[in-house]
C-alpha cells in the first residue's frame, strides 16, 4: 500500500510542505520571542496572533471558493513565492533594527489571506493525486512528516534564538517558502474541478452558497462545524502563551523551545499510529469523543503541575491523543465532500477553525495580563470538554464513513 505513496507528485507536495513547516515553526517562536521581549505583553501577543486569525476567517470562504476554479499547484506556488518575499523582506528590516510592531502586523496580515489560498488549495489537491483507498494513510504519512520537521524546528528553535537571534530565524523562513515554492512548482499541473478562470464576484458568491447550503441542510455537518468552532476557542489561544507559563514558572526559554518539540513528538507519534491502524468502521467518532476527553484531562494536569518533567510528559501523552483524533476528523472531513466542493467547504470549514482561533488568541491573551498564566490554562483545559458532547451526538455519529453528503449530492443532480 505504501508503494503507492510513492509517486512524485505526492513526495513533492511533501517536500514543499516539509519546508514550509520547518520555517514557520522557527519564524513563530522567534517572533512571539521578540514580542515578548520587547513589551512584556501577553495581550499584544494575543493580538497578533489573533490578526492572521481573524483575515482567514473572513477570507477563507472566498479564497476556498476562488481555489476550486483556479489551477491548485499555481496557487501554492504564488502564495508561497508572496510569503517567502515578505518574510526576507522583514529579515532584512530585523537586520538593520529596524523592524516595528506594524510591520509585522501587516505582515501577518499578507500571510493570513496567502494561507486563506493555500490549505484549502492543499487539501484538495491530496485526493487528486492520491487514491481514495489510501487517503487517509496519505494524509497521515504528509501531517506525520510536517510533524517531524515541526518537532526539529521546535525543539531547536529556543537554541537558535539565542545563538542566531530573531532576524536570522526569520530570513530562513522566508528561504524556506521560495524553496516550497519551487518545489510545488515541479507537481504535475491537474486541471481544477469547475470552470476554470472564473473569478467574478457573482460565481464566487454562488459557490460560496452552494458551501453554506450543504452545511445548513445537513444537521451533522454543522455540529461538526460547532466542534470545530468550540475547541478552537476553549483551548488554542492558551499554546500561544507557552512561552510566557514557562518563563513564569522557573523553565528557560531552552526548556520552552523542548517543550514545543515534545508536543509535536506527541502528535507525530499519534498520526503514525492512526497511519499504521486501519481505523475502518470501528466508529471513529466515539474515538475522536473519548480522546478528546482524556486530552482535556491530561492538558489541565500538564498545566497545574508546572514542572518540565512532568509537564512534559503529561504534555506528550496528550498530543498523541491530539494527532490520532485530529486526523480522524481531517480525512472523514475529505471523504464526505464532493470534489468540486472541496475548495469551498475546505474554506468554509476553516473559516470557523480560525474564527476560534482568533477570539481565543485575543481572549487568553487579554486574560494572561490579569490571571495567573497557571490557573488560566488550567481553566481552558477544562473548559475544552463542552464539544465533547456534540461528538456523541447522533447526528454527528451519522456521518461516520463521510458518504452522506456525496449520496446526498448525487439525489438532487
Amino acid at each position: 500500500m505504501y508503494k503507492r505513496l510513492m509517486n512524485k507528485d505526492y513526495l513533492l507536495l511533501c517536500q514543499g510542505t516539509i519546508f514550509s513547516a520547518f520555517g514557520a515553526v522557527l519564524y513563530s517562536a522567534a517572533i512571539a520571542y521578540w514580542i515578548y521581549e520587547k513589551t512584556g505583553s501577553t495581550t499584544l501577543m494575543g493580538v497578533l496572533s489573533g490578526v492572521s486569525f481573524i483575515v482567514r476567517v473572513f477570507a477563507g470562504p472566498i479564497c476556498g471558493s476562488l481555489s476550486d476554479h483556479l489551477r491548485r499547484r499555481n496557487v501554492l506556488v504564488c502564495t508561497d513565492l508572496i510569503r517567502g518575499i515578505i518574510f526576507l523582506m522583514l529579515g532584512f528590516l530585523a537586520l538593520s533594527n529596524r523592524l516595528n510592531v506594524i510591520l509585522v502586523v501587516v505582515a501577518a496580515l499578507v500571510s493570513g489571506v496567502c494561507s486563506s489560498l493555500f490549505d484549502p488549495s492543499s487539501t484538495s489537491l491530496v485526493p487528486d493525486i492520491l487514491d481514495e483507498k489510501i487517503l487517509i494513510k496519505g494524509q497521515s504519512v504528509m501531517n506525520g512528516s510536517s510533524m517531524i520537521i515541526n518537532l526539529v524546528g521546535t525543539a531547536l528553535s529556543g537554541i537558535l534564538i539565542v545563538k542566531f537571534g530573531v532576524p536570522i530565524l526569520i530570513l530562513v523562513n522566508g528561504i524556506c517558502y521560495i524553496i516550497s515554492a519551487i518545489s510545488e512548482k515541479l507537481i504535475r499541473d491537474y486541471p481544477s474541478h469547475k470552470e476554470e478562470g472564473v473569478s467574478d464576484v457573482k460565481t464566487i458568491l454562488k459557490d460560496m452558497k452552494e458551501g453554506f447550503d450543504l452545511i445548513r441542510n445537513d444537521r451533522g455537518l454543522m455540529k461538526l462545524g460547532l466542534i470545530v468552532i468550540l475547541s478552537n476557542l476553549l483551548i488554542s489561544g492558551m499554546f500561544n502563551l507557552l512561552l510566557p507559563y514557562c518563563l513564569q514558572n522557573g523553565m528557560s526559554t531552552q526548556q520552552y523551545g523542548y517543550l514545543g518539540a515534545i508536543i509535536s513528538a506527541g502528535s507525530l507519534i499519534g498520526t503514525l499510529l492512526l497511519a499504521l491502524v486501519d481505523v475502518g468502521d470501528k466508529k471513529p467518532f466515539r474515538i475522536v469523543g473519548f480522546g478528546m476527553i482524556l486530552f482535556s484531562i491530561l492538558g489541565a494536569s500538564a498545566i497545574y503541575v508546572a514542572s518540565f518533567v512532568y509537564t512534559s510528559a503529561l504534555f506528550f501523552l496528550c498530543f498523541v491523543l491530539n494527532g490520532i483524533f485530529n486526523g480522524i476528523l481531517n480525512a472523514l472531513f475529505i471523504l464526505m465532500i464532493p470534489e468540486d466542493k472541496r475548495g469551498v467547504m475546505s474554506g468554509t470549514f476553516m473559516a470557523a477553525s480560525m474564527l476560534g482561533n482568533a477570539a481565543s488568541s485575543l481572549i487568553y491573551g487579554i486574560l494572561g495580563d490579569l490571571i495567573p498564566i497557571r490557573t488560566l490554562g488550567v481553566i481552558a483545559f477544562l473548559l475544552g470538554m463542552i464539544p465533547i458532547a456534540l461528538v456523541f451526538d447522533k447526528d454527528v455519529q451519522n456521518i461516520n464513513e463521510g458518504k452522506i453528503i456525496n449520496e446526498k449530492t448525487s439525489c438532487q443532480e
